[in-house]
């Protein structure tokens, strides 16, 4: 058994590692690319840089230093842009913290951030398009840049030249991956807080799927900020900027609520610890953002080493609790292998791991150290660990469900012990009891009594006792098909309930309960050293004023005895 349920965990596992591949090599690969123009490029050298006095030729932007930059420097970026046939050329590329102005052979064609920058205000991202009207000829082109952070510009983005249409084109082809994580985290949300809202109404509130939708819209918010999707589409810089930092600075205290809700008892003091500072970092970093004092992008370094300190608390701690989880699962009568919820944590694991990485490359890239070009710009690993965190949600789900399952079986396997006779198979006198407390008016009841039963024990042993005792219950079963209820009170006692029973059931029922007891002793009786014969009383709720089921089962009862005095038994 230990050996299947291995093999079923590496083969998961597996699965999930062919179908992350299978992912990325889908959205990464060239059946999603539109193929642009000949006239649609980068232009990333050839230019003139002017850095106060200083100036510099044939600059490739990439690799132009802009680390020791400080607030009010302005910087000129320009370069002759070639004959273009294109009726509507324009240039994109993104800017941080900079004001904006671009010129075309000395005149200013486009801006952004002044106003920002004049009332004191932090300037904020911005996919700048800019439209460069006629090229039909060389044209000078210059973007200036004012600084209005120390320390926050490292370098330049890359500027690309074509139609507007293509630089659209571009930039979603190049943030598909990660419009399909955020998208799927954003559908996920709506599923499972429809699902939390049913549950409400249904009496049946879950804290644990309302928690997990708003987890979920939380990563879909930061995923579509951080990649500058909603950014991109709409002119709300500042609130999208804003939400991407206030997702991310939530992140740690959302994940630490799911550990806590789906494993409380591992590393609880270290879960303590965490809980106040994952709650006190987003507050305060708030504060000192809406009032002025200091903005969202200068915690970024502090809150990279909180991050890395928890993960180093938390991760080794975890994954011992784990392990010990996984054990104590394995011994249950659900276990279906790996247990769900550890599947769940794995997929924060990996968001925690590659998080971790991702911080790693981009301090790396801050400090402009060369890393590949093609290494940062094709692989987001942040993505990756949503990714992965996104494909154990399925494997979560998928387990969660099978394990539910298990456990209904397992509850009813047990409730049938519990509740069925062993010898008839019909419900026995404990669950005849408490089915009574349950029931709700109308209903009839039917109280049956096997006749001669104790002679042909004490005649014929009480083998042939239970043979006439399974005999009748077969017989009842098939008489009382509709019935909702068919039990064994006592030895040779039987009780049949009717909920919201059809006029005249009850005596149409036990007439053909009377049909089948004698086609049985014509035919199947001459084999037997019995025959069957019994007694019958019946009642319906509207025939007694109490509620209480007890009433109408004397009365049924009483009739049932009058009956079996006319059979002398």
């Amino acid at each position: 058994m230990k050996k299947q349920s291995r093999v079923r965990d590496i083969l998961i596992l597996s699965v999930l590692t062919i179908v992350s591949i299978l992912v990325l090599l889908t959205l990464e690969s060239d059946l999603f690319t539109t193929r642009p123009s000949e006239h649609f490029n980068q232009l990333a050298s050839g230019w003139s840089v002017k850095y106060g006095d200083n100036e510099y030729e044939n600059v490739t932007l990439i690799d132009f230093d802009m680390s020791n930059t400080k607030k009010g420097d302005i910087i000129s970026f320009t370069r002759n842009i070639p004959p273009t046939g294109l009726k509507s050329p324009a240039i994109m590329f993104k800017s941080r913290f900079c004001v904006i102005d671009v010129y075309k052979d000395g005149e200013l064609i486009y801006t952004y951030g002044w106003s920002e920058y004049n009332s004191g205000r932090y300037v904020e991202k911005k996919y700048n398009m800019v439209s460069l009207g006629e090229c039909r000829t060389e044209h000078e082109l210059t973007i200036s840049f004012l600084i209005t952070e120390d320390s926050a510009v490292k370098n330049f983005f890359p500027v690309h030249f074509g139609t507007k249409k293509e630089l659209i084109t571009y930039f979603f082809q190049n943030s598909r991956l990660s419009m399909f994580i955020g998208g799927f985290f954003f559908v996920y949300a709506f599923v499972l807080l429809s699902l939390g809202l049913y549950l409400f109404l249904c009496g049946k509130f879950d804290t644990s799927v309302f928690i997990s939708a708003m987890l979920s819209l939380l990563l879909g918010t930061y995923t579509f900020t951080y990649n500058d999707i909603l950014c991109f589409v709409s002119d709300k810089e500042r609130l999208f900027t804003d939400l991407e930092y206030i997702s991310m600075y939530l992140l740690p205290l959302a994940v630490l609520i799911l550990i806590h809700v789906t494993h409380p008892n591992i590393a609880r003091n270290i879960q303590s610890s965490l809980a106040v500072v994952n709650i006190s970092v987003p507050v305060i970093f708030s504060i000192c953002h809406y009032t002025g004092l200091i903005n969202y992008t200068h915690f970024v370094t502090l809150f990279h080493l909180i991050l890395v300190i928890e993960n180093v608390m938390v991760l080794p701690a975890l994954i011992k609790g784990l392990g010990r989880a996984y054990k104590r699962h394995k011994e249950t009568d659900i276990s279906v292998g790996f247990s769900a919820d550890n599947y769940l944590v794995l997929g924060y694991i990996l968001l925690l791991i590659f998080m971790f990485l991702e911080i790693v490359k981009f301090n790396i890239t801050r400090s402009n150290i060369d890393i590949g070009a093609d290494f940062y710009s094709k692989i987001n690993l942040l993505d990756l660990g949503l990714l992965g965190f996104m494909i154990c949600l399925f494997v979560y789900y998928f387990l969660s469900s099978i394990e539910h399952m298990n456990a209904n079986r397992v509850k009813e396997e047990l409730e049938g012990l519990a509740f069925t006779d062993a010898l008839t198979g019909l419900m026995n006198r404990a669950k005849c009891t408490q089915y009574s407390y349950e029931i709700k008016k109308p209903y009839a009841v039917i109280i049956l009594d096997l006749d001669r039963l104790k002679k042909v024990n004490d005649t014929y042993g009480h083998l042939e006792g239970d043979k006439m005792l399974k005999a009748f219950a077969d017989l009842l079963k098939k008489a009382f098909v509709d019935a909702d209820l068919i039990g064994r009170t006592g030895g040779d006692e039987f009780m049949v309930v009717y909920e919201n029973p059809k006029e005249g059931v009850c005596k149409k029922s036990i007439g053909y309960l009377q049909l089948l007891v004698n086609e049985y002793n014509e035919n199947e009786a001459k084999n037997e050293k019995f025959t069957i014969s019994f007694s019958s009383g019946y009642a319906y709720s509207n025939e007694i004023k109490e509620d209480d089921f007890k009433f109408a089962y004397y009365l049924a009862d009483s009739r049932m005895y009058k009956m079996k005095e006319t059979h002398h038994v």
